[in-house]
Formats: structure tokens, sequence, C-alpha cells
């Protein structure tokens, strides 16, 4: 099993936000290598969240309209958090409805989403820096591609193919090469 982490920054000019960060998770999971498994996201901070949903600006509209209701920002003395000189306790009102983190799973090397699902941060107290992190465990992409393939024709590998597979499976992540023949015909020829 492979392990993967990596940290994105984000500063808001305003308060509050929205941001698709679905291309940049995305990305991670390019760089890890991983096939088959889970992308965890969540927000190292306690006034932002990340969430899954659409990506259309009324829905992020009707959001903002909602939360504020939920909590709003002001009058700031309504909130026994801002009598200790901040501001932003409806910022972790905020963050708590909407969530800390998501899990994805990964399947085939991509992220396995419904229909019109998108991961998004959300700021509710902006203008500074923040990060979140990208958590994400699993296979490699070349370990099942020559058993796979050769269960599909409707008979195991040769037996010599098979310890290759074994042996790649049982190789330290390093060892792994970088890619396979992307033609099931030229990757069975080659066992």
């Amino acid at each position: 099993m492979k392990s993967y982490r990596k940290e994105l920054w984000f500063e808001t000019p305003s308060r509050r936000a929205f941001i698709n960060i679905t291309r940049q998770v995305t990305a991670c999971l390019g760089e890890s290598g991983v096939a088959e498994g889970l992308v965890l996201v969540n927000a190292m901070h306690i006034t932002a969240s990340v969430f899954i949903n659409d990506d259309e600006s009324g829905l992020h509209h009707d959001y903002e309209k909602w939360l504020e209701a939920l909590a709003p920002h002001e009058p700031v003395s309504q909130y026994n958090h801002n009598q200790t000189g901040e501001d932003n306790a409806d910022a972790h009102l905020k963050r708590q409805v909407m969530g800390r983190e998501v899990v994805v799973a990964v399947t085939a090397g991509k992220l396995d989403f419904g229909p019109w699902e998108q991961i998004f941060y959300g700021e509710f107290d902006g203008r500074r820096r923040k990060r979140v992190l990208v958590k994400i465990i699993g296979d490699y992409r070349q370990r099942p591609a020559l058993v796979s393939i050769a269960l599909q024709r409707g008979r195991g590998p040769p037996m010599p193919a098979l310890r290759d597979c074994i042996r790649l499976q049982e190789r330290k992540p390093a060892a792994l090469p970088r890619a396979y023949p992307q033609s099931k015909a030229s990757l069975w020829s080659g066992l």
C-alpha cells in the first residue's frame, strides 16, 4: 500500500469564499501513483471547510445566504467567543455546519465521483494563509495490470509470468516500473 501527503495553501482576499479544488486534488492523485484507494481532503484550520457539491454559482450564493442566516457575522457582540478579542465566531459555526473533510474513493486511478460532484474549499474567515491536507492511500497503478489482463483473456498467465507479477508486487515502490505498454496486446506479448 502506498501513502501520499501534500498540503494545498490558500489565501482568499475576502472574508468568505468557495474555491473548487478538484483539479488540485486530481493532480495530487496523479502524483501519488495510486489506482485503487481513498483520498482524504481536509481543512487544517478551524474556520475553513472542505465539502463536495455542484460547481454552480447559484448554489454558492444560496450557501452564502443560508450560512449567514444560520450564523450571521454581525453583530459580533452576539457571540461569547468574540469577547476574547476575535471577531470570527460565525466562521467557526459555519465550518461546523459545512464540515471539516471529505473522503473520495479512487477507482482505476480516478476520483470516483457521482454526477456533478466537485471538491470545494470553503473559507469563512479569510485574508490569511490556510492549508488543506490531501492524504491518499492505496495500491499502485501498475500492480494489478498484468494479472487483470491475463484474466481478461480467459486464462491465467503462464507460470513464469505469474511469478513475475508476484515479484513486481513484492518490490519496493521505488523499484516499480514507471509505466507499462498501453495496449493489452503488447503487454500480453511481453509475458
